[in-house]
């Protein structure tokens, strides 16, 4: 299951922990299945992988890459998605 977190007002600008973002996590629905994967690589980056799979988990519908990466500037989350175009005739 996809853990949700909400950042406060007080939180918005400064340096956190993002060690709860590491892990496995799994979101079932009708549709099919979407997995996903938080590794750190230092202080400040985290690498994520997401993948979601048909209902039968036979074919991926499409995967991403993710980066959370920490500045003095703030959080940002990059995103490189790859989908896979389904055409049913």
């Amino acid at each position: 299951m996809l853990r949700r977190k909400i950042a406060s007002d007080n939180s918005i600008g400064k340096s956190v922990s993002l060690n709860w973002v590491i892990g496995n996590y799994t979101l079932k629905s009708e549709y099919g299945n979407y997995f996903e994967n938080w590794e750190k690589l230092d202080s400040t980056t985290y690498y994520g992988l997401g993948y979601f799979m048909d209902a039968d988990n036979e074919d991926t519908l499409f995967r991403q890459r993710m980066k959370l990466h920490q500045t003095h500037e703030g959080l940002f989350m990059f995103f490189n998605v790859k989908i896979k175009m389904i055409i049913r005739m």
